[in-house]
């Protein structure tokens, strides 16, 4: 059993070699292995049962040639683009111009992605806008836009292109690869002797199905967008709003009971501020009273101290004088 886990890790490690040079140039060299008698020594460690690593070996060898070829096919491939138009359009009738631009998409195997309407105002003037997400076959872009110039007013156009071809057939080969592992574990799945094997080896398996759905969902995406190319639509429609004129004359002047209850509520509020002012006083003097009374008992005893002193006649001073 120890020798049959052995011969799995070594697979696996052949298999991840073999993964890891598909994505390399053709021009990168491929990984040294050597062995010497029962055990073979690779750069990933050290695997037992050396004549089960050199068959795993010659299968890893065997796809790094499929993957050689793979990327010389993938240099006759058709490129990759991914086409992106941007148009800004004014228009007397927004939903017209729309109509004819959408019909024409729906004619050549295009379709409407989104579409978002708007009504505004802004001084003396309405505003109506399309914003809208079209999808048409990259060929038809030019044919697009020059429809929208015969059709309206164009205030920008561009057409942007993003190569992918690199990374669309690089994801490809790696595909190619891992699918052609995945084909080899189920083989060692089927020769397992024991539940510990199968666990181990579906571990891998797990492992490969996920990151090949994950590349298989990445190339359905680019190739989406490279079939369709996006158009993101702006048309934007600006009228001059009608002056409102009222031909009736309204009389804006007070009633008789308007002045009423004015006067009314005046002289109320006279009369609040006096008893608000009154009250205000009322506190000012409550509040102020302790020292109100402490300056009057001063005031009567400095006063009383005064008169009890002696008066000095003035014969006294004048005699005081004299001398």
């Amino acid at each position: 059993m120890k020798k049959k886990r052995w011969q799995i890790a070594a697979f696996a490690a052949a298999v991840m070699m073999c993964l890891s040079c598909a994505s390399c140039s053709a021009a990168s060299e491929p990984s040294k292995s050597s062995y010497d008698g029962s055990y073979a020594v690779s750069e990933n460690g050290f695997y037992e049962d050396a004549e089960y690593y050199d068959e795993n070996y010659s299968v890893a060898e065997t796809a790094k040639t499929g993957s050689a070829d793979s990327s010389a096919a993938a240099a006759e491939f058709e490129d990759k683009i991914i086409r992106t138009a941007n148009v800004d359009m004014e228009s007397d009738d927004a939903q017209k111009c729309y109509d004819t631009l959408l019909a024409f998409v729906k004619q050549n195997g295009g379709s409407e992605l989104n579409v978002r309407k708007s009504h505004d105002s802004y001084g003396s003037y309405g505003y109506y806008n399309i914003e809208a997400t079209l999808k048409i076959a990259p060929d038809k872009l030019e044919d697009f836009i020059k429809l929208a110039e015969e059709t309206d007013k164009v205030t920008s156009s561009q057409i942007t292109a993003d190569d992918v071809t690199q990374e669309y057939y690089d994801i490809k080969l790696r595909l190619d690869s891992k699918k052609a592992a995945l084909k080899k574990y189920y083989k060692l799945l089927d020769e397992a002797q024991n539940v510990e094997e199968s666990l181990e080896v579906q571990r891998y398996i797990t492992d490969l199905t996920a990151e090949i759905e994950s590349m298989e969902g990445m190339l359905r995406y680019y190739d989406e967008k490279v079939d369709l190319s996006t158009v993101n639509l702006t048309i934007s429609q600006r009228d001059k709003l009608p002056a409102e004129i009222d031909d009736e004359f309204h009389w804006d002047s007070l009633s008789l009971s308007d002045v009423g209850k004015l006067m009314k509520n005046g002289f109320l509020g006279m009369l609040n501020f006096l008893w608000s002012l009154l009250l205000w006083i009322l506190i000012a003097a409550v509040v102020l009273s302790p020292v109100a009374l402490i300056a009057l008992a001063v005031f009567f005893i400095g006063r009383h101290f005064l008169k009890k002193r002696p008066k000095v006649s003035k014969a006294s001073k004048a005699e005081n004088g004299q001398k």
